[in-house]
C-alpha cells in the first residue's frame, strides 16, 4: 500500500519541532456516560415542533397566493381556442394547484412529520447514545483562526483534543497544529493547496496531517462552538455521515 501524500506547509517539520512541548493542565472532562446525562446534556434537541412548522408556513403561504390570485384574476376573453386557450387556462386556473399543495402541507405534511419527528427521537437519542459508548471521543475544544471550506463559502475551526490524552502530548498537539496552520497561512499557493485537499470534511485527524503519534487530535470544521468540550462519534448511525459533531452543555448547577 502506498503511503499516503504529504500534506504541504511541512507538517513533518512542524511535528518535530514540537517535541518537547510543556505540559498544559487540563480540566476534568464532563461525564456524560450516563443515559440520562448523554440526553440533556448532548443529544440533539427534539425538533418535531420546528420541522412542523416549516410546513405550516410553507402552507399557509400557498394559500393566501392561491387566494390572492384567484380574487384578482381577471376573466378571460370569449372566442379562444387552440394553443392560446390552454396557456392562458392554465394562467388564470394555476392557482388551484397552489390551493391543493397548500391544503396538503398545511394539514396532512405538518401533522404527519410532526408526529413522525416525535415519535423517532427517543430511539435516534438512545441511538446515538450507544454510538458515544462505543466510538464516541469527549474532546476539549480550542477556537482558532484557520477555516475552511464550507457550504456557504467559509467555516471556522476548532482543535480537539481527546480528554484521554495527557497534558503534554494535548500541549503538543495544539501547538503543532498552530504552527501549521501559520506556516499554511504564510503562503497563499499552500493555502489553497491545503484547503483542496481538506475539501470541508468535517474532522480531520491529527495522525492524518501529522502521523500516528499525533493521535486523539482534530481539526474540527465548527461555526458556532468556540470553546468548551464536544462529543466526536465516528460512523454516525442517525444522520448515516461520517463524522458527528454534538456540543457538551455546561452541566446545570443544581
Amino acid at each position: 500500500m502506498r503511503p499516503a501524500k504529504p500534506w504541504p506547509g511541512g507538517p513533518d517539520a512542524v511535528w518535530a519541532a514540537s517535541a518537547g512541548t510543556s505540559a498544559q493542565h487540563r480540566p476534568p472532562a464532563p461525564d456524560v456516560s450516563g443515559f440520562d446525562d448523554f440526553a440533556r446534556r448532548v443529544a440533539p434537541r427534539e425538533a418535531a415542533l420546528l420541522s412542523a412548522l416549516l410546513f405550516v408556513f410553507l402552507g399557509v403561504g400557498l394559500l393566501v397566493y392561491a387566494i390572492v390570485v384567484a380574487s384578482l384574476m381577471p376573466e378571460l376573453p370569449e372566442g379562444l381556442d387552440g394553443f392560446d386557450a390552454v396557456v392562458l387556462n392554465l394562467m388564470k386556473w394555476h392557482w388551484v394547484v397552489s390551493l391543493v399543495v397548500g391544503a396538503w402541507s398545511l394539514l396532512v405534511t405538518a401533522p404527519r412529520t410532526y408526529l413522525k419527528d416525535k415519535r423517532d427521537h427517543p430511539g435516534e437519542t438512545r441511538a446515538l447514545y450507544e454510538a458515544s459508548l462505543d466510538r464516541g471521543v469527549v474532546c476539549e475544544v480550542f477556537a482558532t483562526r484557520f477555516k475552511v471550506p464550507g457550504s456557504d463559502g467559509w467555516d471556522r475551526t476548532v482543535i480537539g483534543i481527546d480528554a484521554r490524552l495527557d497534558g503534554e502530548r494535548a500541549a503538543r498537539i495544539r501547538r503543532a497544529f498552530t504552527d501549521w496552520f501559520a506556516a499554511v497561512q504564510s503562503d497563499v499557493r499552500t493555502d489553497k493547496e491545503v484547503s483542496k485537499r481538506h475539501g470541508g470534511r468535517d474532522v480531520l485527524p491529527a495522525e492524518d496531517v501529522f502521523g500516528p503519534e499525533a493521535a486523539g487530535g482534530y481539526l474540527i470544521r465548527q461555526s458556532v462552538v468556540g470553546t468548551g468540550w464536544m462529543m466526536l462519534i465516528r460512523d454516525d448511525p442517525v444522520a448515516r455521515r461520517e463524522w458527528t459533531r454534538l456540543r457538551i452543555e455546561e452541566a446545570k448547577a443544581a
